[in-house]
């Protein structure tokens, strides 16, 4: 009777398992679609031809299901973080179930390097964010300094003195919950500050020593939490007053910084007057 019991159970679990492996080659498509990886070549390299396709599906969905479990991170919501670290490990699941058991994990992760090695297709895949912990490698090959929290969230990110692609600023929306961020001296623009309109937990900003008009501010707008902004050794001008007044709302900013700009005295007056809670340094 138990016997029979274990029996009908992993019937179950096995039947369960075929339905997610059909899902894994419904979610990124059969062998025959014209964004698959090729399979001449990474086949010799030990995978089993057979088994290709499904094999490099298989990868494609955890990566995409890792760049999904990430973004929900960085968005902070656990409903989100949950359903999306449950499809990832599901997705890990599958590829134990499937090949690591049978083949080892050191010869599986070998083959999973090679098929991302592999794939020149513009599949979304490619295109895809990098992941926190991707921007995090980067930002700290460059020379970033960066604090990270117990959750592995950024908090803190210094690029002072670092001038910076916007290749690479166009990702810093992705660090929700940073706290401090210093882009002195890094050559961003007026423009670029778009980039950072989404830090709204942002406290600190440091945006001295860079060509800045003012233009650029109204991105701050939404910034409820900064406490410092730092826009000395800019060029801001008397002209430049109506873009200070467009964040003079945020009433938690208690220090202006507008050392060494072009601001005449009666340009700071008119700033001071807007900013009547802030230490304005000038």
């Amino acid at each position: 009777m138990e016997k029979s019991r274990k029996t009908g159970l992993a019937a179950i679990a096995d039947l369960t398992m075929g339905i997610l492996c059909a899902f894994v080659l419904a979610w990124s498509g059969c062998s025959d679609d014209v964004t698959a990886i090729p399979n001449d070549g990474p086949a010799a390299q030990g995978i089993p031809a057979e088994e290709f396709d499904l094999f490099a599906n298989l990868i494609q969905n955890i990566d995409k299901a890792q760049a999904n479990f990430d973004a929900a991170k960085s968005r902070g919501n656990p409903g989100s973080i949950n359903e999306a670290g449950d499809l990832l490990a599901q997705q890990q699941q599958i590829l134990t179930r499937l090949y690591v058991n049978k083949h080892g994990a050191q010869k599986v992760a070998n083959w999973a390097q090679t098929v991302r090695a592999a794939s020149t297709a513009p599949s979304a895949l490619l295109e895809r964010p990098p992941s926190l912990k991707e921007l995090t490698e980067r930002f700290n090959q460059i020379g970033a300094r960066s604090q990270v929290d117990a959750d592995g969230n950024m908090y803190q990110l210094d690029c002072s003195n670092i001038k910076m692609a916007a290749a690479l600023l166009k990702h810093l929306r992705q660090f929700k919950h940073l706290k401090m961020l210093n882009l002195s001296a890094t050559g961003v623009t007026d423009k670029d500050l778009a980039y950072v309109k989404s830090l709204k937990k942002l406290n600190s900003l440091n945006l001295s020593r860079n060509s800045l008009q003012g233009s650029g501010l109204k991105n701050l707008k939404d910034m409820s939490e900064l406490g410092l902004l730092n826009l000395s050794s800019t060029s801001l001008d008397d002209q430049s007053v109506p873009h200070l007044e467009a964040i003079n709302h945020l009433k938690k900013i208690r220090v202006l910084n507008l050392e060494n700009t072009s601001l005449t005295t009666k340009g700071y007056q008119r700033v001071g007057r807007l900013f009547r809670q802030a230490d304005v340094r000038f």
